[in-house]
């Protein structure tokens, strides 16, 4: 493979450090100039319709960190690649390998590796095809291994890499000949020996046939699964919080509705029993209003009596003593169950103590007149009084 520079003299350091990788026309120790390496960056980004930047030749410094940060390389690894941390010893001369979980999220691959299979890398070049590139490096190779040059360990590794170049450039020629033959690189004349065309005829058979590993696909295809499950896992779990929750709800109504129907069955129960102990209350009991002789139980108009006009009692014996209010606490059907029990215990004391009249329409119980004038009534009253203590601790449930 033909060269426009001379392979360089590795005899002492001095003879070929100054040597720049892009050199300028004039002369291999001279750099690439600025305006060799802006013109043609800034005809292509013309070329794309990308306008506005001013900093063409440093766009894609800061473009490359934005990508990397959305393919989720840490924040080190982009400073390490982009060189932001040069100044500390450790990574200026002693990190002498570049970030690699970088590089390889940057061409597509997953960064932990283990996912990246290059079947063209699998075919070896023939030997004497790679001799014909870099043709100089056995010459120098065989004066470094008799130590006839003077070198600190550069020039070893300088030939180390040159050996590796030899297989990428011939892996990755018929490739790129496919796509680009106006190429610069290709138009050296080894690119159209024929030794080079009977290599990339090899090359195209042998990938054709060639099959990627099934332990590779596996490799590739578990991380997908193992996201996809994760996932699921997610939403399983949402769902089952939210079954969780609607039970709750439900148990507490369930338990809400059961303490409801115990305290309408309660009241249900005392209203049957009210009932019952009326109509079994002796005849005699039931006497003319005129009869004075029950007035004794009667107490002061101060007392814990409840005094209502006659014309205005209900036309319903079960209505005649409305509960008192309801009164709020921490058991809701508490004070209802307080409520039937002084309403019974006052049915019970009127049956025992007052006279009843029994008329039509309406059946209402009455007082002695003489006491109810004393007491500045002009009618007949009913009379309802509050359920003794007793009573009313045996309502609690």
């Amino acid at each position: 493979m033909s060269s426009a520079s001379p392979f360089p003299d590795l005899t002492y350091n001095r003879t070929w450090y100054d040597i720049h990788l892009l050199r300028d026309k004039d002369g291999a120790s001279e750099p690439i100039s600025y305006d060799t390496y802006k013109n043609p960056v800034t005809k292509a980004f013309k070329a794309l319709g990308l306008t506005g930047c001013k900093k063409v030749t440093h766009a894609a410094r800061g473009l490359g960190a934005r990508e990397a940060e959305l393919l989720e390389v840490s924040s080190a690894e982009i400073e390490r690649l982009g060189g932001w941390k040069a100044s500390d010893a450790m990574t200026q001369y002693y990190l002498t390998h570049l970030p690699i979980r970088a590089p390889r999220a940057m061409s597509g691959f997953n960064p932990n590796g283990g996912t990246y299979f290059l079947a063209r890398d699998t075919l070896e070049p023939p030997l004497a095809l790679q001799k014909q590139i870099f043709s100089q490096i056995e010459h120098w190779q065989a004066r470094v291994d008799n130590k006839k040059i003077s070198t600190s360990g550069g020039a070893e590794k300088f030939l180390s890499i040159l050996c590796l170049l030899r297989r990428v450039i011939l892996q990755d020629a018929p490739g790129l000949h496919a796509i680009n033959r106006a190429h610069p690189v290709l138009q050296d004349p080894f690119f159209r020996s024929t030794s080079f065309a009977a290599c990339a005829k090899q090359q195209k058979v042998y990938l054709d046939q060639h099959q990627q590993p099934a332990e590779l696909s596996l490799q590739q295809v578990v991380p997908t699964i193992s996201d996809k499950l994760k996932k699921i896992a997610q939403q399983q779990s949402v769902i089952q919080q939210q079954l969780s929750s609607i039970q709750e709800e439900k148990s507490a109504t369930e338990e809400s509705s059961r303490r409801r129907d115990e305290a309408i069955m309660f009241e249900v129960q005392r209203h049957n029993a009210t009932i019952l102990k009326l109509q079994a209350a002796p005849a005699s009991a039931f006497m003319s209003s005129s009869t004075p002789n029950t007035t004794s139980d009667i107490q002061a108009p101060n007392s814990s009596l409840a005094v209502v006009p006659s014309h205005l009692l209900p036309s319903s014996h079960s209505a005649l003593l409305p509960p008192p209010p309801f009164t709020s606490t921490s058991n809701p059907f508490r004070s209802a169950a307080a409520a039937a029990m002084e309403y019974d215990a006052a049915a019970v004391n009127l049956a025992e103590s007052t006279t009843y009249e029994l008329g039509t329409p309406v059946n209402t119980v009455r007082l002695s007149p003489e006491l109810t004038r004393s007491w500045g009534f002009a009618d007949s009253v009913l009379l309802r009084r509050r359920a003794p203590p007793e009573a009313e601790r045996g309502a609690h449930f």
